[in-house]
């Protein structure tokens, strides 16, 4: 399995360029409003592993929904080259246990937010969120990582914990909609994170 290792990167034409240190397991394949337009995936950063090298003056900043997020976007090509994020009380999130960000959804003309908290992060071997945080507990979703011959096996998976307000006034369908739902975006979120880490 890969280890933390140094990667540059930067914008398609090349005014704005980073250096950081990371370990690359844990990639994800965001499915908010804007990373599904775009193909995004990310990692979490520790702030202090990340160094702009390049270009500070090229950056503009694209902010949605609840400014969460702070997405960085070269002014000249476009790109959205990387982004900041702060947790609830206005401290910068690490992607550590604890962490709490807003989780932005779009499926089926539906677009619907929820606060989701890191509960399991052990570099190599698991990540795992929470919606709704600790304390609403609505649904886990966690990665795992195993070895696997040469390479590594990643296992999705999805467990729904305590229903929420809208699953309550729908009913069993609406709960059954929910699933199918999480076993389409496994379906779908397993190979885009095995393309990214072959391609890194």
């Amino acid at each position: 399995m890969p280890d933390s290792k140094t990667y540059t990167g930067g914008c398609h034409c090349g005014q704005v360029r980073f250096e950081c240190t990371g370990d690359l397991a844990m990639v994800t394949a965001c499915n908010c409003s804007i990373c599904t337009k775009k193909g995004l995936h990310f990692t979490f950063l520790d702030p202090k592993s990340f160094q702009l090298r390049a270009g500070e003056e090229n950056l503009k900043e694209y902010l949605f929904n609840k400014h969460a997020i702070h997405h960085q976007l070269c002014v000249d090509c476009g790109v959205d080259v990387f982004a900041r994020g702060k947790k609830p009380d206005g401290s910068v999130g690490t992607g550590q246990v604890g962490d709490e960000f807003v989780g932005i959804n779009r499926r089926d003309g539906q677009e619907w937010k929820g606060l989701v908290e890191i509960v399991e992060r052990e570099e190599q071997k698991a990540f795992t969120f929470i919606t709704g945080g600790s304390a609403l507990n609505f649904v886990q979703w966690g990665y795992r990582l195993e070895p696997d011959g040469a390479g590594t096996k990643l296992t999705q998976h999805w467990e729904l914990r305590n229903l929420s307000p809208i699953m309550i006034e729908n009913g069993d369908e609406e709960v059954q909609r929910r699933r199918r739902n999480a076993l389409d975006s496994i379906e779908k979120t397993l190979p885009a994170i095995k393309a990214a880490a072959e391609a890194s």
